[in-house]
């Protein structure tokens, strides 16, 4: 079967729900679900812990994913739709530019809806659970594409450390964490101030 545009924006939307689940996911929940027998709660704990190598990870899958679905769309569902529009008296010449022109703006909205935005919001829902779903084929894509994976890390950690800004991973202090928490909760109404 030939790639379709539509699978490819699918699966632009696995990367983009990968990426929003692990970031949004919080390691104390993880730990508990991970006490409460699931195991596959600590890849995403191990995520957690090597953060730059998921992005970049996840940045090889987007951008693949990105290339296949304009070249495909560009050469195949184009063209053809082209040749259809050039048989329009009016049209003519321009067909082909003009099916470019409504193919591009028609993937890229696609794109953005179902590849970026929708499974952003479904990830941020229950980013734990999703983590946990997604963390090994994320884990084997990486492992697949590491060649690739690495030279993206390093060269991010290389500008990164040319701007000063350092590349250890962010600490975590569970006390502001914990006073975070609590604040938010205190602005919700869901815990009381005193």
């Amino acid at each position: 079967r030939d790639l379709k545009s539509f699978d490819l924006i699918l699966l632009n939307g696995f990367f983009a729900l990968s990426e929003m689940a692990i970031v949004s996911s919080r390691k104390p929940i993880l730990k508990e679900i991970l006490k409460k027998g699931n195991k596959n709660a600590q890849r995403v704990i191990d995520i957690l812990d090597n953060q730059s190598r998921f992005l970049s990870s996840v940045q090889v899958g987007i951008t693949a994913v990105a290339m296949l679905a304009a070249a495909y769309g560009g050469a195949t569902i184009a063209h053809d739709f082209g040749l259809i529009l050039s048989k329009i008296p009016f049209i003519g010449v321009y067909g082909q530019s003009i099916a470019l022109f409504i193919v591009v703006s028609l993937l890229t909205y696609f794109s953005v809806v179902i590849g970026e935005l929708i499974p952003k919001r479904v990830a941020l829902k229950n980013p734990e659970a999703i983590s946990i779903f997604i963390a090994k084929p994320m884990l084997v894509f990486s492992r697949v594409f590491a060649p690739i994976v690495d030279l993206l890390d390093n060269s991010a950690n290389i500008v990164l450390r040319f701007f000063g800004v350092s590349t250890e991973g962010k600490s975590n202090d569970p006390e502001e964490e914990l006073k975070a928490i609590i604040n938010e909760g205190v602005q919700t109404g869901e815990i009381e101030k005193a």
